[in-house]
Formats: structure tokens, sequence, C-alpha cells
């Protein structure tokens, strides 16, 4: 029986795939003024905040830099968990993870990685026949009837329109959002998940990680997105899954 298997795919950037988000997970009893210098000497202001949501934050430890271009905030308050969280956004996060190939060690400081967000850009084209908000407001319609039990939600943002689908707790969670000239396909990934592929990077098989990475965007999107009707703005994801159409299983 023919399968598709994480074998299947590349390294993120040969996969058009970027890091968008990290989160690690530290002890409540971790040294925070320790941690904070340590990224600080790396190139990264650090950042209070008691909830991840909250717009406002304070600096850690008074020792930020200003010609540093990078910055991570620590979440004190975490419903879920009793600990302390590190979160990289953007640009901040692709940063830190290629410092974790060139060999960073968030180990030393008992870091658990408990999250990490993938993203495809797809830009829009002139021979598109709807608009990206078209395309998302005639997805959320055609889910509720293919994907009835998850949750879904479009929401409004000063960009255009995102769409929500799953559950922020669960594992896997997917978003789709307007972007300024492109349509953007984000996949959240966390929990025990993403925790058992940390020995990847503390061993720096990086190559397997990313392909395993590659792998469960691709496969979560091939499986929201294959009963759809709506051939455009998926023509990335269908021209890179067409090599195993023949494939029984993936």
């Amino acid at each position: 029986m023919n399968q598709i298997t994480h074998q299947d795919f590349g390294l993120l950037k040969s996969e058009f795939l970027n890091v968008d988000y990290i989160c690690l997970n530290i002890n409540s009893s971790s040294n925070l003024s320790q941690i904070a210098s340590y990224f600080q000497a790396l190139g990264f202001n650090c950042y209070q905040k008691t909830r991840e949501e909250n717009k406002s934050r304070k600096e850690l430890n008074n020792q930020n830099n200003f010609q540093n271009k990078y910055e991570l905030n620590f979440i004190t308050n975490i419903p879920y968990w009793n600990g302390i969280q590190v979160h990289f956004a953007g640009f901040h996060a692709n940063y830190l993870y290629e410092l974790i190939k060139r060999g960073l060690d968030f180990n030393k400081f008992h870091g658990i990685l408990s999250r990490i967000d993938l993203y495809y850009d797809r830009r829009n084209q002139s021979t598109d026949k709807i608009n990206s908000q078209e395309f998302i407001n005639s997805s959320f319609l055609e889910f509720q009837n293919h994907h009835s039990r998850k949750n879904l939600q479009v929401e409004k943002n000063q960009k255009g329109l995102v769409f929500k689908i799953g559950s922020r707790k669960s594992q896997k969670y997917y978003r789709i959002y307007t972007k300024d000239n492109f349509l953007r396909f984000e996949f959240e990934i966390k929990g025990n998940f993403i925790q058992d592929l940390q020995s990847l990077l503390l061993e720096q098989r990086f190559e397997e990680f990313e392909q395993i990475l590659s792998y469960q965007f691709f496969k979560h999107s091939f499986k929201l997105f294959h009963s759809s009707t709506q051939s455009y703005y998926l023509d990335w994801l269908m021209d890179r899954l067409r090599p195993y159409s023949r494939f029984s299983r993936f």
C-alpha cells in the first residue's frame, strides 16, 4: 500500500514554508533575569506580560539595548499550565530558529518546545477570478457543510479577514488571513506532538525535524481542503501533492 511519509517532503525553505511563532515552556522557579540576560546577549530585548493577549508589557530587567533587533515576551500567567512561557513571534521566531540551527541550546535553561507555527504565503495573481476575501467567505460556507463539527470563525482585522479553523486548545490549529498582496495559510502545532520532536533539535537532526513539520503542514492542509471547490488560492497545495495522487494513504 502506497503511503505518503515525511520522507517525501523537503526542508522548510524548499517547501516555501516559514516559521512564524515559537513558544518555550520553562519552570516557574527559573531565574528569569538570568535567562533574559542570555537572550539579550543574542540580540533580543526582553519583556514581561501576565497573559499572552495583553497589549501592555514591561521590560524584564532594564537591560534592553536599543541596538537589539529582536524581542521576546515572558508570559507569567498561563491558564492551562503551572509555569512560564517564552514567546517569539514573526521574524523574531524565525531568527530564534536560525540560532537553534547554529547551535543555540535552549535546554540549558530547561526550555521545552511547546508550540511552533508555520505559514505559506500564496500571492494574489491577476488570473484569480475571485479576490482573497471572497475565497475566505466561500471557504467558510463550504466548511460549514464538510467540517461542521470544527470550530469555525471568520473575523475582520485591519488588513481584511481571518478564517479560524479548530480550537486554540487543540494540538493543531489552522488560520487563513489576508495580507497586503497575498493570502497566508498558517498552521499552529503545540502540545505533546511538538514536544516529542524536541529531541531532534537537541540532536541537531534538523533535516528530519523540518521534513516532519513540512509533512504535517501539507497533510493537515490537504485534510481540510481536499474537498474544496475553490481551486483558486489552493493551487500551491494541489500542485505540491499532485505527484502523490496515486497513493492510497496520506
